[in-house]
């Protein structure tokens, strides 16, 4: 999961000035310079300027249209893929009681019991953020994100692998006191209160799954009640909490808070004073690491922030062992394919612990050596074995011999190989013929479903050609206020959104994420699915589509509706090419829905294309095989 961190927009362009509206548009012209590509944004909070923006629909257009404008560079399009919390700035302070509100609530608090009453009117006040998030996701959902803060003000998201703790730091904020001056001033720092009973129920929820939990907040650990601040940073040393990420202090650094990394990254806004700052952070399942790279606006131009930390502006963190691990402490990488899947290593070299030599003979001489790496453990450390392969300085080293005994790392004793026509050195990848291809198969697009309907919910994983029957497949639902499954089905609870993934618990980077929208009305999920019926060897198949072009070979399709086979209603039309030249290949109707095809004048190894045109158009290519 790749994501880009921006907070304390600030978005004002007709007051900001000419500076600000240049940093902004320069950001978007270094994204698409430096091909970005992420799957999420962060955003956390500080849409706007308070004191010179009026809380208003028009406001809140302009910075979600800047938004999508960068969600679009950098390739997201669906706008539930920006995750937001609110800022100081994206509430009314003064709103009905709210002064007198926040003032008692906080007198009553106790930490030891981490709830409050008046969540309704604390999570009210947020009527700007309301605007942003109206604009973002649309009205409906962004009813049902407040009728659940009123239960509790922080949410919680799942996206392969990793839990995304979305924590309001803000319910509290914008305290006005009269100081000895006669003034009013804001009495905020070391009094914010989130509720850490709130932030536990969300933490337990996820703790099952085992995964690393991101927390976004506006604010930094260090300004929160001390009380308060203890108990979070309990909470989250124990429950897999691996970074914090924050804005608010309009600058850009790293710092290790009660052993929790912290990131606060600057404003996305010139002004004296201000550190205009970004990171893009990335998180490796297969390395159990997260990398965060930081980028600040100098002279007229988005650098790398070399001040970001005594490190660089580069940091890598070990999840495992929720630390800082300098990248110089393991700089060199190494891919190994393990059951079919490329395993990421990093790993370092001991001085002398690779040689090379010439093997002669009197016929070739031949290239050999000898290497000791040591590899940093992470969860498939473990699966390498004797004879696995893998690339480094160019040339193949073969595994020869193992040892685990020193904690957190493996050490490989390897023997150097000859280049084989698999080793891909561009790729860095040894056996590249022995990758498979993963995906889910779902019986239905489930992207509705009525109130109160149950729809049998069976996915397949599929390898290759062939279907992993023993493959454990989860289910996450984002919001499970208005969708919840049971193991076999879902159920639509209420009307709203929500996001529904499916994962392998195996290796959770193969996973479908689809939108799923709760409606009043009971809704109907059809799917075509192509088989080939090999009537030689009485065999149907739905994933290994080649033909054997002595046997007598049938096509068809099946309905499903709502993941249930269904009667087909409805005629098709089979046509098969040649892709080569385009020739017609002979087939003969065996019904409105099946085909009988002539293989004989197929060719062993030529690619052919099937379409099948009806109600939807299907088209598959497959290939003409050799009975052995």
């Amino acid at each position: 999961m790749k994501w880009i961190h921006l907070s304390d927009l600030h978005f004002n362009p007709m007051q900001d000035g000419t500076d600000t509206n240049y940093l902004r548009e320069k950001l978007k012209e270094f994204l698409i310079e430096k091909k970005v590509q992420a799957d999420k944004i962060f955003l956390t909070g500080d849409f706007r300027d308070a004191s010179k923006q009026a809380d208003s629909d028009e406001n809140a257009e302009k910075v979600v249209q800047y938004i999508r404008e960068i969600a679009g560079i950098v390739g997201i399009a669906d706008s539930q893929n920006i995750l937001c919390v609110p800022g100081n700035h994206d509430l009314e302070r003064h709103i009905n009681n709210r002064q007198e509100l926040i003032r008692d609530t906080k007198r009553s608090y106790r930490t030891q019991d981490g709830t409050f009453e008046n969540r309704t009117d604390l999570v009210g006040a947020f009527t700007f953020y309301r605007r942003v998030l109206n604009q973002l996701y649309g009205k409906e959902y962004t009813n049902c994100l407040f009728d659940a803060y009123k239960a509790n003000p922080h949410g919680i998201y799942h996206y392969c692998g990793c839990n995304i703790l979305m924590m309001n730091t803000e319910l509290f904020a914008g305290e006005m006191v009269i100081a000895g001056d006669g003034k009013e001033h804001e009495y905020d720092a070391g009094k914010i209160i989130v509720g850490s009973n709130y932030v536990l129920s969300l933490l337990l929820n996820v703790k099952q799954t085992g995964n690393p939990t991101i927390v976004l907040g506006h604010r930094g650990l260090e300004l929160l009640e001390a009380t308060e601040q203890r108990k979070l940073l309990s909470l989250f040393r124990d429950n897999s909490v691996c970074l914090y990420l924050c804005g608010h202090s309009h600058n850009l650094w790293f710092e290790e808070y009660g052993d929790i990394p912290q990131i606060t990254v600057g404003c996305i806004k010139e002004a004296d004073g201000v550190k205009a700052g970004f990171t893009i952070g990335e998180f490796h399942p297969e390395s159990n690491t997260i990398t965060i790279a930081a980028f600040s606006w100098d002279n007229n131009n988005w650098n790398d922030y070399s001040h970001f930390s005594k490190y660089g502006s580069t940091l890598l963190f070990d999840v495992s062992q929720n630390g800082l691990l300098p990248s110089s402490t393991f700089p060199l990488t190494i891919k190994i394919v393990i059951d079919g899947r490329v395993r990421q290593f990093n790993c370092r070299v001991p001085e002398s612990g690779m040689t090379f030599g010439v093997e002669n003979s009197p016929m070739i001489s031949v290239g050999t050596g000898d290497l000791v790496c040591i590899i940093r453990n992470n969860q498939f450390s473990d699966l390498i074995t004797y004879n696995h392969r893998f690339i480094l300085s160019k040339a193949i080293w073969k595994v020869i011999g193992m040892d685990n005994t020193t904690h957190g790392v493996t050490k490989l004793t390897c023997k150097r190989e000859l280049k084989g026509p698999y080793d891909d050195l561009e790729l860095g990848i040894s056996g590249v013929n022995q990758i498979s291809k993963f995906k889910i198969e779902l019986l239905a697009p489930i992207n509705s479903i009525g109130l109160d309907q149950q729809l049998k919910f069976i996915p397949h994983l599929i390898r290759d050609i062939e279907q992993i029957k023993e493959a454990k497949l989860c289910v996450s639902i984002a919001n499970e206020s208005v969708l919840t499954f049971d193991g076999k089905t879902i159920t639509g609870v209420s009307l709203g959104e929500t996001e529904l993934t499916v994962y392998w618990d195996d290796d959770k980077d193969i996973c479908e994420t689809f939108h799923v929208v709760v409606v009043s009305e009971p809704v109907k999920n059809t799917f075509y699915r192509v088989y080939k019926h090999d009537i030689t060897f009485s065999k149907k198949s739905y994933y290994d589509f080649s033909v054997i072009t002595s046997n007598d070979v049938h096509f068809g399709i099946e309905k499903y509706v709502n993941c249930e086979l269904a009667d087909m209603d409805e005629a098709f039309d089979f046509h098969i090419v040649r892709v080569k030249d385009g020739t017609v290949i002979p087939k003969s109707l065996e019904g409105n829905c099946e085909i009988k095809v002539n293989t004989s004048c197929m060719d062993i190894g030529e690619k052919y294309l099937l379409t099948i045109t009806g109600e939807s158009t299907i088209q598959l290519e497959f290939k003409g095989a050799a009975l052995f």
